[in-house]
């Protein structure tokens, strides 16, 4: 997934490259429509934000911290004597 986020990201930044290019070099006439280029440059960020995220120590530490809700525990725990006892209980 990263690597098509970093495909996407790529894409519009030559995009945008491109077409700052034209408008410096060709002004537009002020009744054209033109896309807002801070919605372009602000879909860059985000792109780049989330290919290159860093967790911060709290999320890490709520990671580290988790812990399965107790209907996944307490499955795993009838699979667990499933298994011991040779017979399901499931």
């Amino acid at each position: 997934m990263t690597n098509k986020l970093e495909e996407i990201y790529e894409t519009l930044k030559d995009f945008a490259e491109k077409e700052e290019n034209l408008i410096n070099r060709w002004p537009c006439d002020s009744e054209y429509n033109v896309p807002t280029w801070n919605d372009i440059y602000d879909a860059l960020d985000i792109l780049d934000s989330i290919i290159n995220y860093e967790p911060s120590d709290a999320e890490l530490e709520a990671y580290n911290d988790y812990q399965d809700p107790p209907h996944v525990v307490n499955q795993r725990m009838l699979e667990m004597k499933s298994e011991s006892h040779g017979r399901r209980f499931v």
